[in-house]
């Protein structure tokens, strides 16, 4: 876990940000400590933990370091193999997965994109037990949490890919999105 001030001299706490969690593939979680409201969007596009505008409170602080080590307990790590590599991922930094070509493409936050020889079926098994998953159609599994936006026909995601949100499944899916984040602003 990292706190970060965003006002530093000669460089903003974001591009620290950036900077480490590229090196470090989404298992570095950051809280930013600031006296500016100003960056507070672009701190949760690169998925902070927490926002804590100056003077917060111990409560506020010991709140959001809790938050953040109960999420460490439940993340779900799966061992892919991809050709005669194996790569242990966290779902959690998992964007969304896309069945192409008789195999399965990992998109994670990171940018990588790792291919597995699966099907689509077999890789929906490993998600049952992760909360905030859900199928999009035939060809996709999608990280709820990382939904940007939901549009008429498609879902825009954090990094700006459009997963197609087949006719049938519209209403569904709109649902499932907003009982999700209900669910996750309820909760402790």
């Amino acid at each position: 876990m990292v706190l970060l001030d965003i006002c530093m001299p000669g460089i903003l706490g974001t591009e620290v940000a950036r900077e480490i969690l590229s090196k470090r593939e989404g298992d570095t979680d950051i809280i930013f400590l600031t006296t500016s409201p100003d960056f507070a969007v672009e701190a949760f596009v690169l998925h902070a933990g927490d926002y804590l505008t100056k003077p917060y409170t111990k409560q506020r602080l010991t709140d959001a370091l809790d938050r953040l080590i109960e999420k460490r307990r439940n993340r779900l790590y799966i061992p892919v193999s991809c050709g005669k590599q194996i790569h242990r991922i966290d779902l959690f930094n998992v964007l969304y997965a896309e069945a192409k070509n008789h195999s399965v493409e990992i998109h994670l936050k990171s940018g990588k994109c790792l291919k597995t020889h699966t099907t689509l079926t077999e890789f929906k098994n490993i998600f049952q037990t992760a909360n905030g998953f859900v199928a999009v159609g035939a060809s996709y599994i999608v990280n709820l949490r990382c939904v940007q936006s939901l549009l008429e026909t498609t879902l825009e995601m954090s990094n700006g890919d459009r997963i197609p949100v087949p006719r049938r499944l519209r209403g569904e899916l709109k649902k499932q999105y907003f009982d999700f984040y209900t669910r996750e602003a309820t909760e402790k």
